[in-house]
């Protein structure tokens, strides 16, 4: 048996029958179970499918959510410092307040809109995003790099290890 408690330690749902914490809360989310403040710090739920699940509140942090579907999923308010979130759907995700410092977003698709607007994140995510939409504002002409945006956004960790193109001045 699984059990999942929320951060204030009173039980939220208990899973006979399954292994694991992923199973449980793959479980939980096909029964659209609510798992607002869920403790879910430090859980592997890699390729988990959390697609429409309510974790407002959660505490995700240093969960592992590599490949994740998140897909819809309400992260208001969820603290997901730390957490691996590579490869992560994130198609459509509320993340309104939400802490994603120190939490790895490399190759996750970034919600653009309102949603993500009130994140918390750290510079290196700062830099990763602004890399990302300066790269294209400036490949397709629609503005001219200042210098200290295209300097800031260049200290992207995937341009400084030569993984992604350095932004150039046209």
């Amino acid at each position: 048996m699984i059990e999942i408690k929320s951060v204030d330690g009173s039980l939220i749902a208990a899973i006979l029958d399954v292994k694991t914490v992923l199973q449980a809360v793959e479980l939980i989310c096909r029964r659209k179970t609510d798992l607002t403040r869920a403790d879910l710090a430090g859980a592997d739920l890699t390729r988990a499918d959390l697609a429409e699940a309510n974790l407002a509140g959660a505490d995700l942090t240093k969960a592992n959510l590599a490949g994740a579907d998140l897909t819809r999923a309400n992260l208001t308010r969820a603290d997901l410092a730390g957490a691996d979130m590579t490869g992560a759907d994130l198609t459509g995700v509320n993340l309104a307040g939400a802490n994603l410092a120190g939490a790895d977003i490399d190759f996750a698709s970034w919600p653009l809109w309102c949603g993500s607007k009130d994140a918390i994140i750290d510079e290196r995510q700062s830099r990763q995003l602004l890399a990302h939409a300066l790269q294209l504002a400036v490949a397709n002409g629609h503005v001219s790099a200042s210098t200290d945006l295209v300097e800031f956004a260049n200290g992207f960790h995937r341009i400084v290890s030569n993984e992604f193109p350095k932004i150039e001045f046209n």
